[in-house]
């Protein structure tokens, strides 16, 4: 999965690696193995199935995950702090890998963004386990969204 940094703009997105990962060229990049299914947690010889990113606040800057979107998919589930993402042109349940995401708001500077290649009755994303083909695969998601400064409640920043 891989995303271009965020220009002109309050925050930075960053992947948090899990132990088990085996990164490519940078940490938004990862190696899989052909025929391997994803899981959730990943571990072992599996795809993650929920890769985990973090949008944090440049300093001064607060983020909250009502300010943030993703372009074309649907907003499926907005509970107090938590915010579900599924179908569209990046998020299609029908072709893997991206099934949906979910974004938690973990502190006034960090939302968690978790990417799921595996359903998750959880949060209702539903869809073809991903199954990692011969070729390479290549994924953009795109995040839409803007930090305010600290204290700062007015939608136009």
């Amino acid at each position: 999965m891989s995303t271009p940094p965020p220009i002109n703009t309050n925050y930075t997105i960053t992947r948090v690696p899990e132990a088990q990962d085996v990164l490519g060229c940078t940490d938004f990049q990862t190696t899989e193995t052909e025929d391997t299914d994803a899981a959730l947690g990943g571990g072992g010889l599996d795809v993650d199935g929920d890769i985990i990113w973090h949008i944090d606040g440049n300093l001064g800057y607060d983020v909250d995950v009502v300010d943030f979107s993703i372009p074309g998919a649907t907003l499926t589930i907005p509970l107090p702090g938590f915010y579900v993402f599924t179908g569209g042109p990046h998020l299609d349940p029908t072709t893997p890998p991206i099934l949906g995401v979910v974004m938690e708001q973990f502190s006034p500077v960090r939302i968690i963004v978790t990417i799921y290649l595996h359903p998750s009755p959880t949060y209702n994303i539903t869809g073809p386990i991903f199954n990692m083909p011969s070729n390479n695969i290549s994924v953009t998601l795109p995040i839409e969204g803007c930090a305010k400064a600290n204290g700062n409640t007015n939608t136009n920043v």
